[in-house]
């Protein structure tokens, strides 16, 4: 997981089999329906769900075998917006980011 300016952070996959990081972003306005990045293939490969257990990254924006980038412009990163502290559960899927004045806390289904 790394954390970065504009309050966006990644979270890489710990299985080698799982070619998808996920993008998100810790601010209120995350949560409204918009469209946060334009999804793009990792690798030129065609991955597929097979053999793997219902995908927690299957739903995401991205799909089954693609990453989110977020298109960004040098001019307009907000500096004062980024992640302060992040934590992780040790045997839960979920985490805790701590950005600006806020707490937000995703977990997998």
């Amino acid at each position: 997981m790394t954390g970065s300016y504009n309050n966006n952070f990644m979270i890489y996959p710990t299985d080698p089999s799982q070619e998808t990081e996920v993008v998100l972003q810790a601010d209120k306005t995350a949560f409204k329906a918009k469209k946060v990045g334009v999804p793009t293939p990792i690798n030129s490969s065609i991955s597929t769900n097979a053999g793997k257990k219902g995908g927690s990254r299957a739903g995401s924006p991205a799909g089954i075998g693609g990453r989110m980038r977020k298109e960004t412009d040098a001019d307009q990163i907000d500096f004062n917006k980024k992640i302060l502290h992040m934590s992780w559960h040790p045997f839960e899927d979920s985490i805790a980011i701590a950005a600006t004045n806020n707490l937000f806390v995703f977990s997998a289904l």
